[in-house]
């Protein structure tokens, strides 16, 4: 939700970049991530892994981490 709360693709992108320096370094060769859920008011749960209801919002930051 931070990256959302952002709106800036930049930190979005910043942080695929950063997450997949990481894994590499790690040994990981694939990244399951990020998880995109949206929120539909009713199930909490997925909060922390959501980057909120609107569609045009969650496609734009998704579309900048995976491009990271």
């Amino acid at each position: 939700m931070s990256l959302s709360i952002t709106g800036n693709e930049e930190i979005a992108y910043q942080f695929g970049a950063t997450t997949a320096i990481d894994a590499k370094r790690n040994g990981y060769n694939t990244v399951g991530g990020p998880v995109v859920d949206l929120l539909d008011g009713f199930n909490l749960f997925n909060v922390p892994r959501s980057f909120g209801s609107d569609l045009e919002h969650v496609s734009k930051m998704t579309s900048a981490v995976l491009r990271g």
